[in-house]
């Protein structure tokens, strides 16, 4: 996974937290494979979960202050995701390293998925609404 044109979805805080999604997995990958401090480690999971909470807060904001049509689906995949997540937090801290990377590899792909469809259907629907911006990221 690495941030690219293929994730620029035109909102520029919504691109923004995406590449910064994106730079946190993949130092949390490189983590994982290379087997970093285990307190750097748990540091870069709590710090991925707060930022992945805030950006679903923020992007549900939006859902709702611009009535999303597709918003109650939307909001399901970021519970999901979340779980998902909380699955992956309890194999680092209990499995062994195969396991981890087979959970993050799962994740990674579900970010992918989600960033390039079911984000984009939402930021296309809030540029209609008038919140375009520059792409600057």
């Amino acid at each position: 996974m690495e941030w690219g044109k293929d994730y620029r979805l035109g909102l520029i805080w919504q691109d923004f937290q995406h590449k910064e999604l994106i730079d946190r997995m993949v130092e949390l990958e490189k983590a994982i494979r290379e087997g970093a401090d285990k307190n750097d480690f748990y540091g870069m999971i709590g710090f991925l979960g707060n930022y992945i909470n805030d950006h679903f807060a923020l992007e549900e904001v939006y859902m709702k202050k611009y009535n999303y049509p597709h918003a109650l689906e939307h909001i399901k995949q970021h519970r999901k995701f979340s779980e998902e997540f909380r699955k992956f937090k309890s194999g680092c801290i209990y499995q062994e390293k195969k396991t981890s990377i087979e959970l993050f590899d799962k994740l990674s792909l579900w970010v992918s998925t989600h960033l390039q469809v079911i984000d984009k259907t939402l930021a296309e629907f809030l540029i209609k609404k008038g919140l375009e911006s520059p792409k600057i990221v």
